[in-house]
């Protein structure tokens, strides 16, 4: 069975996009949660290894991220922000966030 090279890079660009989607589609949702509460996202870090609060209760089609916030009247706030349902992962909108 001979399997073809441009079938190889096609099968390669495919899941090349899948995750560069994902990873804009969580972007955007940081971004939206951010907006919902008012805060400013000064950093955000994707937890691979530990995830914090919720190393126990997530999957690995969930993203978690650890937070830097600033309100509006400047305090800072630190925290962790879980991206995605339990079961369909990154297809749903979910977010959940605790604070530290």
């Amino acid at each position: 069975m001979e399997i073809h090279f441009g079938f190889l890079v096609a099968i390669g660009v495919v899941i090349f996009v899948a995750i560069w989607m994902t990873e804009a589609r969580a972007q955007h949702m940081l971004r939206q949660w951010a907006a919902g509460l008012g805060v400013e996202l000064v950093s955000a870090k994707r937890c691979w290894l530990w995830r914090g609060p919720y190393a126990w209760r997530s999957t690995k089609n969930q993203y978690v991220y650890a937070v830097v916030v600033r309100d509006t009247t400047g305090q800072v706030l630190r925290g962790h922000v879980r991206l995605g349902g339990f079961f369909f992962g990154m297809m749903t909108n979910k977010v959940d966030h605790t604070w530290e």
